[in-house]
């Protein structure tokens, strides 16, 4: 969404955060996609604050960087498709009297300012007509963002060397990176969960119903652990990683985690009793989440998958993010593992962009 070019061209994927940039692209071989090129810059504190571009020439120094030390084939484009974050976007559907698509245009600017907390003037939006048999009404996914942000991404990345043929909010990416074919006849939850937060996108039929960040991130994760043992950051990631919620490898590292899922899994919990409750409306087929599909760097916690099923008592699985990259026939292992392209989510929805017409 948001500063679409309607011609086909190769590009790459940029997914920019508060704490990191990753790149990935993508090329079509003998009727296949491979994955090309992939890499990953860690983001100084104070370039990006929530989300917010701060240095803006710091970060453009930090892309190109990147660029030059990415693994694999040489970046030799300078269309980039880019990530927006998802904290800052309203993304909204507007049910509307039937009316022709010309229709739809004009209507949407006037319902859109009345459902977001901001003048129109101030947005850039997006929107796209949802495909459902309603006789009597039209269904409409709208996006918008403050200008001020999306115009510093913009600038940002123009000063870079690159030319944007795309910016998209983070939960356009992820679906088109786990959901299978961009389509699924139960509603699904996609939980992102990264270094500063989570991001949650409920998905069904062909569109995102619904957004929501969560402030549980991977740092809390951390600091929990720090803090009940006493140690350092440092050791506090490294017995993240190898403990998870095994109680049988460490009771005290596994109960501070649990503390800080359990709070994810009351934000989720009551994003899940909203969306059944609406479950009447011709956009949700039956309210009824049949899984959740976890991705990014700290959906790897060991048990975590296991842990949110029992909770919740709604299938939990890690995703896989080459779903609509790799075919089955394929047996090759990518260079970029399956578990690290887990933190690759992102990126790699953002590359897929110049191999389908499938946006929200």
């Amino acid at each position: 969404m948001f500063l679409k070019r309607f011609f086909s061209t190769y590009s790459f994927g940029l997914d920019i955060s508060d704490f990191s940039i990753k790149l990935a692209s993508l090329r079509e071989k003998e009727g296949n996609l491979v994955l090309s090129s992939f890499g990953e810059k860690r983001i100084p504190k104070g370039v990006i604050e929530k989300a917010e571009i701060k240095d803006s020439k710091r970060l453009s120094i930090l892309i190109n960087q990147l660029l030059k030390e990415a693994r694999g084939e040489k970046i030799d484009t300078k269309y980039v498709v880019a990530s927006l974050p998802e904290e800052k976007a309203f993304v909204r559907i507007i049910q509307l009297p039937k009316m022709k698509k010309e229709e739809v245009r004009g209507a949407i600017k006037w319902e859109l300012e009345a459902n977001i907390p901001l003048s129109i003037s101030d947005v850039y939006y997006d929107w796209k007509v949802i495909p459902y048999n309603d006789p009597s009404n039209v269904y409409v996914l709208t996006v918008a963002m403050r200008k001020d942000i999306v115009e510093r991404y913009f600038q940002t990345l123009l000063h870079s060397g690159l030319n944007p043929i795309a910016l998209e909010v983070e939960s356009v990416a992820l679906v088109r990176a786990l959901i299978k074919n961009y389509h699924s006849f139960h509603p699904i939850i996609i939980l992102d969960m990264g270094i500063s937060g989570t991001g949650l996108t409920i998905f069904s039929g062909e569109t995102i119903c619904f957004t929501s960040h969560i402030p549980v991130s991977g740092t809390d994760l951390n600091n929990a652990i720090a803090k009940s043992l006493n140690i350092d950051l440092e050791k506090a990631v490294d017995l993240k990683i190898k403990i998870g919620l095994d109680e049988k490898k460490d009771k005290k590292v596994a109960s501070a985690l649990r503390n800080v899922v359990d709070r994810l899994i009351s934000q989720v919990s009551h994003y899940v009793s909203y969306y059944k409750s609406h479950g009447e409306k011709k956009y949700i087929p039956d309210g009824i989440i049949s899984k959740i599909l976890l991705c990014g760097g700290d959906s790897l916690l060991i048990g975590l998958p296991e842990y949110l099923s029992f909770k919740l008592k709604i299938p939990t699985e890690l995703g896989n993010p080459w779903v609509n990259i790799l075919k089955p026939q394929i047996s090759c292992i990518p260079e970029l593992p399956y578990r690290r392209s887990l933190a690759y989510t992102t990126a790699l929805g953002l590359a897929l962009y110049s191999f389908t017409s499938s946006s929200a």
